[in-house]
């Protein structure tokens, strides 16, 4: 569902808030302006990965953040057409899926330089290769934000996936080391 991530000034703090039409953009006083929003299709998600990447500005147990001039500037570049932060869960699992064919294709040319068979070298790899699928299940990201900071169970069907895929990878792996 697509949503609004926006930056509103109050006073000297930050914050950064979701919605999701341009009219359930709320103020919290009369003294906050907008500085910038972004329409995305996750804006949980989003959000998230903001709160993640500024969390050394956030001030605890608020949603308020004290930025300096250089990550006020990074905040709003994030949160204009430029970005290149992913913005979707299906980004996100992509990342992991291209992360995990890099990892198959560069241990299985460097494992074409040692003297045993092909078969076990392909298994190597597969099984090496599925380790960054395996690490997206159990932690439902690849690094970009904290699960806690989104709604329960939003990361599910990613999360199947890449038990589907992990699985897969893993006993072609273990297959082409089985057979002789």
């Amino acid at each position: 569902m697509s949503g609004i991530v926006y930056l509103l000034k109050t006073k000297d703090l930050y914050r950064i808030c979701e919605a999701n039409k341009a009219q359930n953009i709320q103020r919290f006083s009369e003294s906050d302006s907008i500085i910038i929003t972004k329409v995305v299709n996750q804006p949980t998600l989003f959000k998230a990965r903001l709160l993640r990447k500024y969390k050394s500005n956030r001030i605890p147990d608020t949603n308020y953040f004290r930025f300096d001039k250089l990550h006020l500037e990074d905040c709003i570049y994030q949160l204009s057409e430029k970005s290149e932060v992913p913005e979707t869960f299906l980004q996100e699992f992509s990342i992991t899926l291209f992360a995990s064919l890099l990892i198959i294709v560069c241990l299985l040319f460097v494992l074409l330089l040692l003297p045993f068979g092909f078969r076990e070298k392909l298994s190597i790899s597969l099984l090496l290769g599925s380790l960054p699928l395996w690490a997206f299940l159990l932690l439902g990201n690849f690094g970009g934000y904290h699960v806690n900071d989104l709604r329960l169970f939003c990361t599910t069907r990613f999360r199947l996936l890449s038990l589907l895929l992990a699985t897969l990878v893993s006993y072609i792996g273990l297959y082409f080391h089985v057979i002789d």
